[in-house]
């Protein structure tokens, strides 16, 4: 029986991968794996395992990506690859943030900081200042994550990494939005957006046709909003990418409901809340119930607007996420008001 190589099925999946074919990519790493056993090629199961714990993240399994991440640390240390299992610990902070554990998640991003310093590594060290970057700004932190970001794009710029120059600037925008700084937001995600058509990159296109569509919404630009959120929609459901398709639900679903299209927003809310649900992502689930809680305040339901939105602040709470704490705060200060600000445009 012929012997299938580790090697060619793992440049086969990254191929996959790198044009955003996730499913297809996670199919040949896993053989990859079982091909790397079978051979006993331990270095060929742990790239593999690496690869298929970033790809299996992307399409928002984070639990399953945790495990995998988890195989690939103990497989590193057996066999003393310090920089794998520093990489492999990474990968789970990733899948901490985008569950909302931003706690776990700058823990373990900061030892990688520590060894990626330390070992001079600055393509690893611009990766983890942008990861950490992300789990400040689900923290609260808007400040901290602008400034993670310019450092990372910074040695991003050094190494000519477009990608991550890219990737930069759309955390920029997204912390500048939160900021208030609506400016910086298009700014931003426009120059993203350019930089990553460029580079014909399937996420990060759709990624910044959101925050271009978000940028609008913040300015009242409903109509190009819609526009560009439904853009951003086309591009995740080709890549099969529900973590931010899910976000980009909710800002469609915000942006009919403050043009009164009720019916609209509430699929998209429906929507939205059901893909939080199946990634597990609490901080997507209070911007849900804050938008299910105006939605009843605009039809008269006080109390069960106020009982809603008291949920959601104590979700937010719980998740430790200071902006949408402040955001709930500010939905129950306006369904008490007796001036009717409501539906409001959260950022």
């Amino acid at each position: 029986m012929k012997t299938i190589d580790p090697y060619s099925l793992f440049e086969r999946a990254e191929k996959k991968r790198f044009s955003s074919h996730f499913k297809e990519a996670i199919a040949l790493y896993k053989k990859a794996i079982t091909a790397a056993k079978k051979i006993k090629d331990p270095e060929a199961e742990l790239i593999s395992l690496l690869a298929l714990g970033g790809s299996v993240r992307i399409t928002g399994n984070f639990k399953e990506a945790v495990k995998v991440y988890s195989k690939a640390v103990a497989l590193a240390k057996q066999l003393k690859l310090k920089e794998e299992e520093v990489d492999a610990t990474v990968g789970i902070g990733l899948c901490n943030r985008a569950q909302g554990e931003h706690i776990g998640a700058i823990k373990n991003f900061n030892k990688a900081i520590t060894f990626y310093s330390s070992t001079k590594d600055r393509t690893g060290l611009a990766f983890t200042l942008w990861s950490r970057a992300g789990a400040k700004r689900i923290k609260g932190d808007a400040k901290g994550a602008v400034t993670d970001f310019k450092a990372a794009k910074k040695i991003f710029t050094a190494l000519n990494d477009l990608p991550g120059i890219g990737y930069c600037l759309t955390g920029l925008g997204g912390s500048s939005r939160v900021l208030g700084r609506t400016h910086l937001t298009e700014k931003y995600y426009n120059e993203a957006n350019v930089l990553l058509r460029d580079l014909k990159d399937a996420f990060g296109i759709s990624y910044s046709y959101c925050g271009i569509g978000n940028a609008f919404r913040m300015r009242g630009d409903f109509k190009n909003a819609l526009k560009f959120f439904n853009k951003a929609e086309r591009g995740y459901a080709k890549i099969g990418d529900i973590v931010s398709y899910a976000y980009t639900c909710w800002a469609r679903g915000t942006t009919y409901q403050l043009l009164g299209e009720s019916a609209l927003a509430r699929k998209d809310f429906k929507r939205a809340e059901k893909l939080f649900k199946k990634t597990g992502d609490l901080r997507g689930l209070t911007y849900c119930k804050l938008s299910e809680a105006q939605a009843m305040a605009v039809k008269g339901k006080n109390k069960e607007a106020l009982l809603i939105a008291s949920q959601a602040e104590k979700d937010a709470k719980k998740g430790g996420f200071g902006i949408e704490l402040r955001y709930a705060k500010e939905v129950r200060k306006a369904i008490k008001s007796d001036v009717n600000k409501l539906p409001l445009n959260l950022p």
